[in-house]
């Protein structure tokens, strides 16, 4: 991914990041019995997800004028530690109401295409007023 952001804006690779996982997330939602493809589909999700979530720490300075940056990013920082715990809270949540496994990874598609698209969202605006 570093090599990459020297050619290319961080908003766009992360957004690519993002938006490669998402459907490989549904893949493994869906996936049964080939356990060298299921090694290979969750070492996918794991390179594209941490990627992703590099990509919006790198991205979140720019978002930020130079006297409250620091402050921004770790308000940034300290909302993505909140969701890192709340997260498994309310997959637990809905996996005792009787949602599966399945049901889950399915429903982790949805934030993470918003995080992609919002993330191509600062590439477009950044072009647009690069102009």
């Amino acid at each position: 991914m570093g090599a990459l952001t020297l050619f290319l804006r961080p908003s766009l690779v992360t957004s690519f990041y993002l938006a490669a996982l998402a459907p490989l997330l549904f893949v493994l939602a869906n996936m049964s019995g080939d356990l060298g493809m299921l090694l290979f589909i969750v070492g996918a999700v794991g390179f594209f997800l941490h990627g992703g979530m590099i990509g919006l720490y790198s991205i979140v300075p720019y978002l930020y004028p130079s006297h409250i940056r620091a402050t921004g990013t770790g308000w940034a920082i300290g909302m993505s530690r909140f969701g890192a715990v709340v997260g498994p809270y309310m997959a637990g949540v809905l996996l005792d109401a009787g949602w599966t496994p399945q049901d889950l990874f399915t429903l982790y598609v949805v934030p993470v295409l918003a995080a992609s698209v919002c993330a191509f969202a600062l590439y477009w605006l950044h072009m647009r007023h690069a102009r």
